[in-house]
């Protein structure tokens, strides 16, 4: 809506921002009563919303001032880093319901949240532009909401506006503000707003038509009432959502407590022999000492008399005794908080520690609360199926030369497991699955032979030698897909990528339908490699025409990729975020 100056206020020594609107905005907007309504938004004074200094008018055009603010635009973050952390998502969002419920109780709509006005510094979050939507649109001398013609978008951004809004209804109220900050909430988790990639009628089209797909298939770890609060804001009708943000703020708080059960305390049922099964809260063992040790042989008694064989993880905390089914703890997952008020020990007879079994999963404790962020059942099973190819090599007669490769990929999956990091451990687990699956035998199956006759010897295949540089071949991967993208074929980007989903695929056709032209740069700003995996940081920019103006755009990328490297040395895409 505006041009955008960094300019210093001579008479104090500061840093200040002019916003200047465009002039196919300014031609229709009463000076006076603009400058009106902005005296109105200058009022509001809270901590999450950047205040305006000043306005007038110059040449025409009117202006408005406002401190300039430290930091990055949430959409920056997001463009850099895609999917924000659930724990800094709710805290950010949380910063935005206070400013909207302050602004609302005070009669101010602001009618265009979004990333690109959420500003971040600090560590907080501070929403710029409050009610500038609104002064403008109150000031046009017709009453009309004037068009930016040089984009085809209505006053305000159509990937976040209401239904209502989209379809110009003059009834429409604060809540158009819940449902933006529902899309702006969407972005953060899923990296993308619900509807994107199609010019901007279609876009206001599906925000009145279409049902966004919920969000919690795209973050499966994420907690249910964040998903459920995030998909009510979304509500088409203005009734079916929040009807204040005093409510969505309340929600947030809820979650941010620990009394809520956003950090849930797993109980898996154990016996006595006196007593029947009661719960008992999982506890942070310690390591070393006699409690260890009699936990560890009551874990091998239990898991022998099932039948199943521990999977143990090298140097990896004993949190708790896994449980089957849905109470099963996964490495990674929080520990929770020992209470020793509500849990008593469980003793036998004879006062020695109870060996706990492992309950069935009709025996497991429901628990209400969200799973815990990040979901780490995938990268366990990962780990499990490398282990297995481990203990194949070993009958296959696999050399400890060849073992020892694999024994380092796995041991930096486990490194990075405890680091938090489960996508790049999940890639480490596969990437030594697959050096003992294709791991040679040092000498080959053959019928026994008279003694006399002695055996010929098997050649061992050459040791494959890694590059010395692994960024020129990680370059060209770049390079392809760039190119991919140019050809306007999904096609093309799959034999590039061969783990592009549906909802990336549909993405793409929808960017390509939008779109003609297309030139891409890609280039690696940041590489990170670890025996045959590596993870690359691209930054970038699209340009294209837009089929529907006819203009000729760019947008700005980031990409995160990872990326795995075969027998052959040959580097390939494993996933793209």
């Amino acid at each position: 809506m505006s041009r955008v100056f960094l300019a210093e206020e001579t008479a104090l020594g500061r840093r200040v921002v002019v916003k200047v609107l465009l002039p196919e905005l300014a031609a229709g907007v009463s000076v006076e009563r603009f400058r009106r309504e902005i005296q109105l938004v200058a009022k509001l004074q809270h901590p999450h919303i950047v205040p305006v200094h000043a306005a007038g008018e110059s040449g025409g055009l009117p202006y408005f001032t406002m401190p300039f603010v430290e930091g990055e635009s949430l959409r920056t973050r997001i463009a850099r880093d895609g999917e924000l952390p659930i724990a800094e998502t709710v805290r950010l969002l949380r910063d935005i319901a206070s400013a909207l419920a302050y602004a609302h109780a005070q009669g101010v709509i602001h009618r265009d949240i979004k990333p690109d006005n959420v500003l971040l510094s600090a560590g907080s979050a501070v929403v710029a532009d409050f009610g500038v939507a609104k002064a403008i649109s109150s000031s046009t001398t017709s009453g009309e909401v004037f068009a930016i013609t040089s984009t085809g978008m209505a006053l305000g951004t159509p990937a976040y506006m209401a239904p209502e809004q989209a379809a110009g209804d003059p009834a429409m109220d604060h809540r158009v503000d819940i449902y933006a900050f529902g899309v702006t909430a969407y972005e953060m988790i899923a990296g993308r707003p619900p509807f994107t990639g199609r010019t901007p009628q279609a876009i206001l089209a599906a925000q009145v038509t279409e049902t966004p797909i919920a969000i919690q298939s795209l973050r499966p770890s994420m907690p249910a009432a964040l998903a459920a609060l995030v998909m009510r804001c979304l509500e088409k009708h203005a009734a079916d959502r929040p009807s204040v943000a005093d409510e969505i703020l309340h929600s947030l708080d809820a979650m941010a407590t620990p009394a809520s059960g956003s950090t849930p305390t797993q109980t898996v049922p154990a016996i006595s022999s006196a007593t029947a099964p009661v719960p008992v809260r999982r506890h942070r063992l310690a390591l070393g000492g006699t409690a260890l040790g009699v936990g560890i042989i009551a874990l091998g008694l239990v898991l022998w008399m099932r039948g199943r064989s521990p999977v143990p993880i090298p140097d990896q905390p004993t949190d708790s005794v896994p449980a089957a089914g849905p109470s099963v703890i996964t490495p990674g997952a929080p520990a929770a908080t020992p209470d020793d008020r509500s849990a008593a020990p469980v003793e036998s007879a004879a006062s020695a520690p109870a060996p706990v079994r492992r309950p069935r999963p009709a025996e497991t404790a429901v628990n209400p609360a969200p799973k815990p962020a990040p979901d780490t059942g995938v990268v366990t099973r990962l780990r499990i199926a490398a282990l297995a190819a481990r203990q194949s090599a070993v009958g296959r007669g696999v050399v400890a030369e060849q073992l020892a490769r694999g024994d380092t990929l796995l041991a930096g999956g486990d490194s990075l497991l405890r680091a938090r990091r489960p996508d790049q451990a999940g890639i480490a687990y596969s990437a030594a699955g697959a050096s003992w699956t294709n791991a040679t035998p040092h000498t080959e199956a053959r019928e026994v032979q008279p003694p006399a006759v002695a055996p010929k010897p098997v050649p061992q295949p050459p040791a494959r030698q890694p590059p010395a540089d692994p960024r020129p071949a990680i370059e060209a991967v770049v390079s392809n897909y760039a190119s991919a993208i140019e050809s306007e074929r999904t096609q093309r980007i799959r034999q590039v990528y061969p783990n592009l989903t549906a909802g990336q695929e549909q993405d793409w056709r929808q960017f390509f339908d939008a779109v003609d032209d297309v030139d891409v740069q890609l280039d690696i700003a940041q590489l990170a490699v670890s025996g045959d995996s590596a993870e690359a940081t691209v930054t970038g920019v699209y340009r294209f025409a837009n089929s529907t103006t006819h203009k000729h755009e760019q947008q700005p990328v980031t990409i995160r990729m990872s990326l795995i490297r075969n027998r052959e040395g040959a580097w390939s895409v494993a996933t793209i975020r």
